[in-house]
């Protein structure tokens, strides 16, 4: 079942395009959101779909497009009995992959992923796209080097990557710390944004402090004002009527002198040496309440 499967080109490509999936699942990147299997593009000049393999989505709208190619053909290179037919494998193998390659370079998908990128709601554009033709086994790479010797330079014309898993997987590791990379720059913008929103409200709350400080002066110097009325003025003439033989009722004891606040404010900075580690204050900064005996 597996050799049918190999030999038939749909059982071949879709075992091929099984791997690929398996590949880019097992360096880490999540199917949806960093790549796309069998995405679906438009082909603006006939009208067409286009559906590669799989599409990479990285940071800085950098995309990687995978088509898959398998061939049967490999196997006969494997199955060779002698020279002959050696070369008449290699021969059609070299025909096939020609075609691969030529149909692969007529293909515009960096129009049809920007244009779905518009539909997607992206103001962005895509500033690189890389093409990738994906050979399933480095045996293939290396039988497709011996039938065309040429195919590499040719592809490299027609802005393709030509890549075997070990390649391929070298892209894909690529992929992935960018991927990791851009994650922790989102992460670090949202810790920026946290330590703003905090920095903000902690200005807000220090501003509502400094009302309070000043209400508290405002109150200790009203309420000084109002004691020294008190024991200048009230006091005094409840002494003398007191002296008079004017005495309160249920001979209650005449109030003592009202004690005065003397609050100040310390304009000395607390102050913090960068260079030492730990912070080290100079001076109180607190406002010292003390408190006199009118």
């Amino acid at each position: 079942a597996v050799m049918r499967a190999l030999t038939n080109p749909t059982g071949a490509g879709q075992l091929s395009e099984v791997g690929l999936e398996n590949s880019l699942k097992n360096m880490g990147l999540e199917a949806g959101r960093d790549f796309i299997m069998q995405y679906g593009l438009s082909d603006r000049e006939t009208g067409g779909r286009l559906r590669p393999d799989a599409v990479l989505f990285l940071p800085q709208d950098v995309v990687i497009v995978v088509d898959s190619k398998a061939s049967k053909h490999v196997l006969e290179l494997g199955e060779a009995q002698d020279e002959a037919q050696l070369a008449e494998a290699r021969e059609r193998l070299k025909r096939t992959m020609a075609k691969h390659l030529n149909d692969l370079s007529s293909k515009d998908y960096a129009a049809g992923v920007q244009e779905q990128y518009r539909e997607a709601g992206h103001t962005g554009k895509v500033q690189v796209m890389m093409n990738v033709m994906y050979l399933p086994t480095e045996s293939a790479l290396q039988h497709l080097k011996e039938a065309d010797r040429d195919f590499h330079s040719r592809a490299e014309k027609a802005g393709i990557i030509l890549a075997g898993p070990a390649s391929l997987h070298g892209l894909f590791s690529l992929a992935k710390l960018q991927i990791a990379s851009a994650k922790q720059a989102d992460n670090q913008t949202l810790i920026i944004a946290a330590v703003q929103d905090m920095l903000e409200g902690m200005a807000v709350a220090l501003e509502h402090a400094e009302k309070i400080g000043d209400h508290l002066k405002k109150s200790a110097d009203a309420f000084n004002k109002m004691a020294t009325s008190v024991n200048r003025r009230l006091i005094g003439r409840m002494e003398k009527l007191s002296k008079l033989g004017v005495k309160p009722a249920k001979n209650k004891a005449l109030p003592s002198p009202i004690m005065t606040y003397d609050l100040r404010r310390l304009d000395d900075a607390f102050t913090l040496d960068l260079d030492a580690e730990e912070p080290v204050q100079e001076k109180q900064s607190l406002p010292a309440l003390e408190t006199n005996q009118a």
